[in-house]
């Protein structure tokens, strides 16, 4: 019979036809991806698969189209060759994707094995046609081998070589492949279909039809079939690429945490480890092998243990082990964290808990955690109370760091009086506590005084010398004290005894000292409310010029009468307020109230005199004190030349540049310095030089037993002497007896102050008031 021409096509099938070789240029796209993204078992496994469904995919677009011809005869199919030209359109796909993944430069290999398994599909499929006999035309045979060459090139290309193949194609971008693929697919069958003239072959004659196919039934078998398949590929496709996300992200989650992950077999052969895990135990580019030694010989180690902690290099490892007994083989997580800085932040933590920064002396938190041990393990317990003074004004004056070096040389003297055995503790600020136990008990008073020379000598901070003094206090266990808290609390209470005292003094407890904190509980709480009750005020000692005996100046003292507790003398409460801070308040009041009791004096029609007020170190010391001055002067229009500011010379320490600066511009306020308590500190005559200090005030303590010791008169002489040299008048304190003016009078001292010519009184009772 004639060719048969396009029209004699069912365009039902011809379209369906078309789809097919759509899905399949579109699954070979999304079949090269996968093929090209995988290695080992899975890529062959993708890549045996990815061959099978496409070529199945090819083969049944063949024969859909096939089958699209309406042949006015009946036709059958051989089953056999029907099946041997699916094994060409398979091995056809196989070889070409084998091919290209074997190197680029077998492209065009690749794309000859693919085209000739498209090619040998077709025409063997056609031959499988019974009873017909075929006749080709060379030419278009050939142009349609061509066709399916260049088809299987561009798809090799797009799917394994193209810039698209390297990232993920967008979905408008595969379409539109698979769209000119699929016309290349089906122009290929059509042009070889358009190379065949078919003729029934009437001396064929059909007796066993067990080998042959029906074509009314094979339509729609491969046509299910391919969508079936089809359908599983896409599924798989679809099923496969949410897995390898789920286990991208599942490995970038382990590579994002610091902690390493690992997994091994029964045999303890790692089988997968994040790379935080190969980071502990190498780096990135070290032998895994070698990496996975080493954690196998750290497993051994381990052995069953659940949760441990082992040291590598100087880094500590917590390695956590966690059975996997739901899986079919038996395996093991393990989750090893790199614990070496949460151990530092511990050590530096349990140091900052139980540590003192400044000394490294454990704190008063081991020292009440020590003292519940001790209780029950020691017979005898000597608690020692130490509290130094000059902390915040060395504070003040040379600045936190000479305070803290201050601290740590004193911690390492003490260290010096004690042996093993004996526990130090920093327990505050400015006070340490030491704990003498059993036989070491009965050697605590040698151990003290020795401790007490120890301190005595000065201090070197910051090239200058400081001079300190400190307060003891000692309480024991079990004889004083019944458990620890009251052993702290009873030594504690004995040093603030000590402090009342004097300095350098060592106090026992007892029973009465327990009263006398009472009481100076009660003077810290009476002293937040004296200047708002009124129960400061102000008393006068007159000065007097020893020459002329003329009245030429008074020192503004301060009492406190309080309401409850009567009289309180300054000697009792002044150390309380500058331990409390209220000194600050109180020495403002101080200025205020004397300047203007003063500015009343003057309009009263009184004489101007010099003012003297003690400033205490600490609050002359505060920045803030230059500016109060000022104010206060000027509220009180108080006239500054008639001020003068009473500084203790231990105060001065070792003469700081700040301090000396700051003496310099009080001084331009036209104010009055003098030096208080003269001989009493450690002040050299370089360093009196470069005071701006107008009056050199000498100590009572001086003037004891004068009349019969000559060391005593010999030393005042010099100081009197010392002063005039230095061109500063001399005032000396606690003058009682007229054998002391006279002897005065003799050496030239310029002032003198003292019972022998008045108490301390309220300034109305100096109105009138003479010297004798």
């Amino acid at each position: 019979m004639d060719h048969l021409t396009h029209l004699e096509h069912e365009p039902s099938l011809v379209m369906i036809s078309y789809f097919i070789s759509f899905i399949a240029a579109y699954a070979s796209i999304d079949l090269a991806n996968r093929v090209k993204s995988t290695t080992g078992l899975a890529r062959n496994t993708w890549l045996i698969s990815g061959a099978t469904a496409l070529g199945i995919g090819i083969w049944s677009m063949h024969f859909i189209a096939m089958l699209a011809y309406d042949m006015p005869f009946p036709v059958y199919y051989n089953a056999w060759i029907v099946l041997f030209s699916i094994v060409a359109a398979i091995a056809g796909c196989l070889g070409g994707f084998y091919a290209i993944l074997s190197g680029k430069r077998l492209f065009i290999l690749a794309g000859l094995l693919m085209g000739t398994g498209i090619v040998s599909m077709h025409y063997i499929g056609m031959h499988a046609l019974i009873p017909v006999n075929i006749e080709y035309n060379p030419f278009i045979v050939t142009v349609s081998i061509i066709i399916a060459i260049g088809i299987a090139l561009f798809a090799i290309w797009i799917g394994f070589l193209s810039p698209y193949s390297e990232k993920r194609m967008p979905l408008k971008r595969k379409l539109t492949f698979s769209f000119f693929m699929g016309i290349g697919i089906s122009s290929m069958h059509y042009v070889g279909m358009g190379a065949a003239k078919f003729k029934l072959d009437e001396n064929i004659i059909i007796n066993n039809e067990s080998n042959l196919i029906n074509i009314d039934i094979f339509q729609w078998i491969i046509i299910i079939i391919t969508f079936v398949i089809f359908f599983l590929v896409f599924f798989t496709i679809f099923y496969d690429r949410i897995l390898r996300r789920a286990i991208r992200l599942q490995g970038l989650l382990l590579d994002s945490t610091e902690e390493g992950v690992i997994v091994t077999d029964e045999n303890n052969q790692v089988l997968e480890g994040n790379q935080a895990f190969y980071l502990q135990f190498g780096t990135i580019t070290s032998d895994k092998n070698l990496i996975h030694n080493n954690f196998v010989k750290l497993i051994d180690e381990i052995g069953s243990s659940k949760k441990t902690e082992k040291v590598l290099s100087s880094v500590t490892l917590e390695v956590n082990q966690y059975p996997l007994p739901q899986e079919a083989f038996n395996h093991t997580m393990w989750i090893i964290r790199d614990i070496s800085k949460k151990k530092l932040s511990d050590k530096i933590l349990n140091q900052l808990a139980f540590y003192d920064s400044i000394t490294e002396l454990p704190n008063q938190y081991q020292l009440d955690q020590r003292l519940i041990n001790l209780e029950s393990e020691s017979e005898k317990i000597a608690c020692v109370f130490i509290e130094f003074d000059r902390l915040n004004f060395t504070n003040e004056t040379l600045g936190h760091q000479a305070g803290d070096q201050l601290i740590r040389e004193m911690a390492t003297r003490i260290k010096e009086s004690l042996i093993d055995g004996d526990l130090l503790f920093k327990y505050d600020t400015k006070s340490f506590i030491i704990l003498l136990l059993n036989d070491r008990v009965r050697e605590t008073e040698s151990i003290l005084k020795s401790l007490v020379k120890k301190m005595d000598e000065p201090f070197t901070v910051k090239g200058g010398a400081i001079n300190i003094t400190i307060h003891i206090g000692l309480s024991r266990f079990p004889s004083q004290a019944s458990e620890g808290q009251k052993l702290i609390r009873y030594a504690n209470w004995a040093m603030l005894t000590s402090k009342s005292r004097g300095k350098n003094q060592i106090t026992t407890f007892d029973h009465k000292i327990e009263e006398a904190i009472i009481r100076r509980l009660k003077l810290e709480d009476a002293l937040i409310h004296a200047i708002e009750n009124e129960e400061f005020h102000l008393v006068y000692q007159p000065k007097i010029n020893i020459k002329t005996n003329k009245f030429i100046g008074m020192e503004a003292l301060l009492r406190w009468n309080q309401k409850e507790l009567g009289f309180i003398s300054p000697g009792e409460f002044i150390p309380i307020a500058e331990e409390t801070g209220k000194i600050y308040r109180i020495g403002d009041w101080v200025m205020r109230k004397a300047f203007a009791e003063w500015s009343n004096w003057v309009e009263a029609g009184n004489k101007p005199i010099c003012l003297a007020i003690n400033i205490s170190p600490l609050q002359f010391s505060r920045d803030e004190f230059l500016p109060n001055l000022k104010s206060i002067i000027e509220a009180s229009k108080m006239d500054p030349n008639f001020v003068e500011l009473e500084i203790t010379e231990s105060s001065s320490i070792n003469y700081e540049s700040k301090m000396i600066e700051k003496l310099y511009e009080t001084k331009k306020l036209g104010v009055h310095i003098s030096l208080d308590d003269f001989g009493t500190g450690y002040s050299s005559f370089g360093h009196l030089k470069e005071l701006p200090v107008d009056v050199l005030k000498i100590d009572r303590s001086f003037l004891n037993g004068l009349q019969s010791n000559k060391n005593n008169e010999a030393i005042l002489r010099s100081m009197i002497q010392l002063g005039h040299n230095l061109n500063l008048k001399v005032l000396m304190e606690g003058v009682e007896t007229i054998e002391d003016v006279k002897w005065l009078e003799a050496e030239t001292c310029d002032y003198v102050q003292g019972f022998y010519y008045s108490r301390p009184k309220l300034l109305s009772e100096l109105y009138d008031w003479s010297p004798k």
